[in-house]
């Protein structure tokens, strides 16, 4: 697929593209000032759950980023960061998640559903923030930015990225933010 200035960002890209709720900065607070905890960011696909957990990388310090495929292992033996920010924590089998929820660090990981996880072994508390849908204007200013990190403007795509616009498409796909700026983007 050719590059797609509305679609996936470099992870330095990430940290300035992501637009911050009051309740995502009151979860990136909780986060900082404990240790050793578990917290779940949940959502359906296309909410921004791995836009988020990227953009944690910047935002907390002595962190590190891992993405997990069908298959891999756990191994983290050579990661020293106290904070691991795990996506796709689904991929992994029952016995790699317990390495996981072993390990003496913070977790910070993604679930489309709250019934993946610390869950399915009854262990410790957590903290959860749950992603949904996003309003028209909060769609528009992810465009905005990402257009801006293209080098673009939003001007100059005003009739495919008008307000009216992007209401009938956020309400055709319930808010969610990658299907809204897929079709806004195929329309471009």
């Amino acid at each position: 697929m050719q590059y797609n200035p509305l679609g996936n960002l470099e992870p330095y890209e990430v940290g300035l593209s992501y637009v911050w709720s009051n309740e995502t900065l009151s979860f990136v607070k909780k986060i900082r000032k404990n240790t050793r905890k578990y917290y779940c960011v949940e959502g359906k696909k296309g909410v921004g759950k791995t836009t988020l957990l990227q953009s944690l990388l910047f935002q907390l310090e002595d962190s590190a980023y891992i993405s997990f495929k069908k298959g891999d292992r756990v191994n983290l033996s050579s990661i020293k960061e106290q904070i691991l920010i795990i996506d796709r924590v689904y991929n992994l089998n029952i016995f790699q998640r317990a390495k996981l929820w072993r390990c003496k660090k913070t977790i910070v990981y993604s679930a489309h559903y709250d019934t993946y996880g610390v869950e399915q072994l009854n262990i410790r508390m957590k903290t959860k923030i749950k992603l949904g849908p996003k309003k028209p204007k909060e769609i528009k200013e992810i465009i905005s930015k990402k257009l801006f990190l293209a080098n673009l403007k939003l001007n100059d795509f005003e009739c495919v990225l008008s307000d009216k616009n992007i209401q009938i498409i956020s309400k055709k796909h319930c808010g969610n933010p990658r299907a809204i700026i897929n079709e806004l983007y195929f329309k471009i």
